[in-house]
């Protein structure tokens, strides 16, 4: 009698356990495209505060700390370091270049809106473009010759894997039913992982779903990621003009930040 008792406990359990079954219903490659190009239409601008949490290169331990972004989707990227002391540093990218206001060390870069430059404040050596897909909770679509559908039971994710023009793949992976973008990934043409990135605790801010924690890595290595949690956020906004404006201080000198180093 006990053992009947439990038998619709035992079944549930065990119905639960193990991965999730592929849904009958099978989207094809070009309906995920579909919505995920959606999402990049309607998410135009970001205007956000988060707190960041990364690896900082120079003093080998991770950091953490704050920060206010205005963020297009054409790359043009306006982020401030703050503290509870004021602002540490502010970084300006447009297509024609990047400012770069070092408050704590007394400095004023500039230079070419390149990956290796880029990397310097936000830690991941992608074009801004790319970055900016990524803040604005997606992925860049990257070049690509042909894309397959399969199914991640373990995550209950729809995965659209694109063969990338030239070699190599992305890895995009959709929640299902309502197919966040929760997880990408570039794979050079040796499997390599060259870096990824993961979405969730998603809201909605005018019918679009954002995620409010992002987190971002390049390749492989243990702790060299970037974590956004987001704190406030709004989209579509009307950056002002001079969000990608950072004035040199008087009496800093203007240097131009290369990648060897500043000359």
């Amino acid at each position: 009698m006990i053992w009947r008792s439990l038998l619709p406990l035992v079944m549930a359990i065990t119905t639960c356990s193990g991965p999730a079954k592929m849904p009958p219903r099978v989207p094809t490659a070009e309906e995920l495209l579909v919505v995920i190009r959606a999402h990049q239409q309607h998410a135009r601008t970001l205007r956000a505060d988060a707190r960041v949490e990364f690896w900082d290169n120079t003093q080998g331990d991770r950091l953490k700390g704050r920060i206010s972004m205005w963020v297009m989707r054409d790359g043009h990227l306006r982020i401030e370091f703050n503290t509870q002391v004021g602002m540490l540093a502010a970084l300006a990218v447009t297509r024609d270049g990047f400012q770069l206001l070092d408050v704590k060390n007394d400095k004023y870069f500039t230079g070419q809106a390149a990956p290796c430059n880029v990397e310097r404040i936000i830690h991941v050596a992608l074009p801004p473009e790319q970055i900016a897909h990524a803040m604005l909770g997606d992925a860049p679509l990257l070049p690509h010759e042909s894309a397959r559908v399969s199914w991640n039971g373990d995550a209950k994710r729809w995965v659209l894997t694109l063969a990338l023009a030239g070699g190599g793949s992305e890895v995009i992976e959709l929640s299902e039913p309502y197919r966040h973008l929760e997880r990408a990934e570039l794979r050079d043409p040796g499997g390599k992982r060259r870096w990824w990135l993961e979405h969730d605790d998603f809201v909605t801010i005018k019918g679009i779903a954002m995620p409010e924690r992002s987190r971002f890595q390049q390749g492989d290595k243990a702790d060299q990621d970037v974590i956004l949690k987001i704190k406030s956020q709004d989209v579509n906004l009307d950056p002002p003009p001079e969000a990608w404006v950072i004035e040199a201080p008087s009496g800093l000198v203007q240097q131009e930040l290369l990648c060897e180093g500043p000359r």
